[in-house]
């Protein structure tokens, strides 16, 4: 995961790069936010939350749950920072948008990027619920945070949020015209920095963030079920000894 944050870091770099030398300033800032969001600080994220059960196996027993809260606590601020950049990223092309005239949500493109901006706010609003559980319970005012906790909702939308976004810098590249014309421009019939094999590290990517968006899912349902498969055992097991013999 640390290879696949590099290489979204290193396409985000290229992306950016050329882009900068034909984009406005509002456009420019839309791609370059919402590419350091979806390639690079939101593979980070992932990659601390899902590496902490593997680094607690590095450290003695006594330091092992705050090894993992160490891990927990850098997903929390990188996901910090991928809100603050997606934020810098949309709000640019809103801005864009409303100064050229054109409607919102009108491409493929932008469609996938509003499902992947959607997906990561549930996912996002499931894991507050449960960061300031104790505090909602107990109805206190206070910062104390709950690193410890687990959420089917928070791990299937975050995967979710993960494939949507490579699709929206994806889509974003190939589907509009600006993606076409910078990216691939006819007039030379080459590809950029692409053509350098920047495409196949960008699928490869694509292809690495979908395995563990989609692991993500799968690991989430599986988890649910589990849990109502040990309620029914429960229910079943109670109502066995309410009979009695």
């Amino acid at each position: 995961l640390t290879r696949s944050t590099g290489t979204g870091l290193l396409l985000a770099s290229i992306i950016t790069s050329i882009a900068k030398e034909k984009a406005p300033p509002l456009l420019f800032n839309h791609i370059a936010g919402l590419s350091m969001a979806f390639l690079v600080f939101q593979l980070a994220s992932l990659g601390a939350v899902r590496s902490r059960a593997e680094a607690a196996k590095s450290v003695p027993a006594a330091e092992k749950r705050g090894k993992i809260k160490s891990h927990v606590k850098a997903h929390f601020f990188v996901s910090v920072a991928t809100f603050w950049s997606a934020a810098i990223g949309l709000a640019s092309i809103v801005q864009n948008k409303y100064l050229l005239g054109k409607p919102h949500l009108a491409s493929t493109h932008s469609q996938i990027g509003a499902l992947a901006v959607a997906a990561w706010l549930v996912a996002w609003v499931a894991a507050e619920l449960k960061v300031w559980a104790p505090l909602i319970k107990a109805r206190r005012i206070a910062y104390e945070p709950s690193w410890f906790w687990a959420s089917q909702l928070h791990r299937a939308w975050g995967g979710f949020a993960g494939i949507f976004g490579v699709g929206a810098v994806a889509s974003g590249i190939a589907l509009t015209g600006f993606g076409r014309a910078t990216y691939f421009p006819t007039e030379t019939g080459t590809s950029n920095l692409f053509a350098a094999g920047g495409w196949g590290s960008f699928v490869i990517l694509a292809c690495g963030l979908t395995y563990l968006g989609a692991g993500q899912v799968l690991a989430a349902t599986s988890t649910a079920r589990a849990a109502r498969r040990r309620r029914r055992e429960a229910q079943s097991k109670k109502e066995k000894n309410l009979k009695g013999p």
